[in-house]
């Protein structure tokens, strides 16, 4: 029997970082951070689209809420933040936002989509709508956010965007993935330096992934697809021949691997005529043969087309299976909250 219980709720909009003891979360421009039993708080630089973003709804609608937080050394010394097409780094000694850079197509980029490598390097795509199929550029920095170098690994029409950038413990290499339309749904290894580059699939709706789980002779990935149904694929490493393990209800955006070796995952709600669900669903496997639901989140009643797609997300940082964080999009109950959930298996 297994058992998903709500801890405690969180008025967050976004857990960006947890792991068991640290948290970093945010609500519009208010983050908090919570190091080792001290915590404070800073505001996000103000833009002139915030004078709407008193209410959540008008957050939702403008995406006011979004945003990326994400701690670049162990001690929270300084934090790399995305918003609103700008990238910071945060002294959160000095409580002083240095500016680096703007993004070319994207407010922001999606949750868990920062790369960080065993050798403190940082890795970064864009991920915006895209409509002309303009290049998207990965950023990359190897030292702690200072100073960045753009690599232009995907030419024009090539892409829509980037979904996610990963770091395999298992070759010291990334993989990047990308989407949307078919020819665009890349899964892609680089080494370190780009200097290789080896594309995996055909491109088609199968290859559409946002997050991927490495293990020694497999990769995985849950399909994110609202077209054409998803599927749970396993991918040998060597052959790089694929198998359909599990069909699913929906689209997967986001997983999380705690600390058991249980992985979790998250159904979303969008338009599609291969979403076959109209609640968000909490998946989890501790055999990556089989998913199982712990919980599912209803759809509230705003329109998916201005106000979000129902999501789940999940935080960067290291979880267990007794103390974790989601954060609810567009979902009755939890919609712009934050919940610290814990699974017992019998």
């Amino acid at each position: 029997m297994n058992k998903c219980s709500i801890k405690s709720v969180l008025d967050q909009e976004i857990v960006h970082y947890f792991d068991g003891n640290n948290l970093i979360s945010s609500k519009h421009l208010k983050v908090e951070v919570r190091k080792n039993d001290h915590s404070y708080k800073f505001k996000l630089p103000f833009e002139l689209i915030d004078l709407f973003g008193f209410s959540r709804i008008l957050r939702r609608l403008l995406r006011l809420d979004k945003c990326n937080i994400f701690p670049i050394d162990d001690e929270f010394k300084k934090l790399l933040i995305i918003r609103q097409k700008k990238v910071f780094v945060f002294d959160t000694k000095l409580k002083k936002f240095n500016f680096k850079f703007s993004l070319k197509q994207c407010r922001n980029v999606l949750h868990n989509s920062i790369c960080k490598t065993e050798c403190g390097k940082i890795f970064f795509g864009e991920y915006g709508a895209n409509d002309m199929r303009d290049p998207v550029p990965i950023y990359k920095s190897e030292d702690l956010c200072e100073s960045w170098e753009q690599i232009n690994l995907f030419k024009k029409d090539e892409i829509k965007h980037i979904h996610n950038i990963s770091y395999d413990k298992f070759t010291k290499s990334i993989w990047i993935t990308t989407g949307d339309s078919d020819g665009e749904c890349k899964i892609i290894r680089c080494d370190l330096s780009f200097e290789t580059k080896d594309i995996y699939g055909d491109g088609t709706q199968t290859w559409r992934s946002c997050s991927l789980i490495f293990r020694e002779n497999n990769i995985y990935w849950l399909m994110d697809s609202p077209n054409e149904t998803s599927f749970f694929i396993e991918m040998n490493r060597k052959t790089g021949v694929i198998k359909k393990l599990q069909q699913l209800d929906g689209p997967v955006w986001y997983t999380k691997e705690l600390s058991e070796g249980f992985i979790l995952a998250g159904v979303s709600v969008e338009p599609g005529n291969a979403v076959k669900t109209s609640s968000a669903q909490l998946l989890y496997t501790n055999d990556l043969k089989k998913w199982h639901c712990l919980k599912s989140f209803a759809k509230d009643s705003l329109t998916m087309k201005f106000f979000k797609f129902g999501v789940i997300s999940f935080s960067d940082g290291r979880q267990s299976m007794k103390d974790f964080y989601i954060s609810g999009e567009a979902l009755k109950d939890i919609d712009g909250k934050s919940i610290n959930l814990s699974i017992s298996i019998t």
